[in-house]
């Protein structure tokens, strides 16, 4: 399995700033986390790391679907936190790109990891079509591509929790759980295919 990673954002372009924290800093320590996990389980890592090259936007984005396009990755997930001004709302999600069953699976199962290890709510699954968007990083990938927003960076309570010793390694521990859980059935649902094409000639 080859895996792609990426933190969201870049050094320039850092995305959500509050109190001082970027969501981009966050994110390149929880993406770090991510592969970390990812080669303990035997899997290579492409991580473009196109958050510190001092890239502004579009040009980060354009570089790390570039570069896991090259690198011909199995599944793609792109690490982001949310943030919005009702200080109040957190939960996480995980986004795929519409018509993408695999995308859909793949977040499925980042997902109810997530469900399962977040002190907050999880909205689960969600096609970007549905959130009215068309996001690039899940549309011009040829692999099943998510992107993970797992906490609401303006919450007080979810900033707290990140800031504890081992919060960011547990985090990564769940992305990585629930892709390994997707790649294990998406193998499955091969070998299946394969054994039902093969006896039906």
């Amino acid at each position: 399995m080859r895996l792609g990673i990426c933190a969201g954002h870049s050094v320039i372009s850092p995305g959500v700033v509050v109190a001082g924290e970027t969501e981009q800093a966050w994110c390149r320590r929880i993406a770090d986390g991510v592969a970390f996990e990812a080669s303990r389980r035997g899997w290579e890592v492409i991580d473009p790391r196109s958050d510190e090259m001092g890239l502004g936007y579009p040009e980060y984005l354009v570089h790390r679907i570039e570069a896991l396009r090259r690198a011909q990755v199995d599944a793609a997930i792109d690490v982001h936190l949310n943030a919005t001004r009702d200080r109040t709302i957190n939960h996480s999600l995980v986004i795929y790109g519409e018509d993408d069953p695999e995308g859909d699976a793949l977040a499925q199962a980042i997902s109810d990891e997530l469900a399962r290890g977040l002190p907050w709510p999880s909205r689960g699954a969600v096609a970007d079509g549905q959130l009215g968007r068309r996001l690039a990083f899940v549309r011009r990938l040829p692999c099943p591509a998510v992107i993970v927003e797992a906490l609401f960076l303006s919450n007080a309570d979810a900033r707290s929790w990140l800031r504890n010793s081992g919060s960011v390694a547990s985090l990564a521990g769940m992305i990585a759980r629930g892709a390994y859980g997707w790649s294990v059935i998406a193998a499955m649902r091969t070998v299946a295919s394969e054994v039902v094409r093969d006896e039906s000639r």
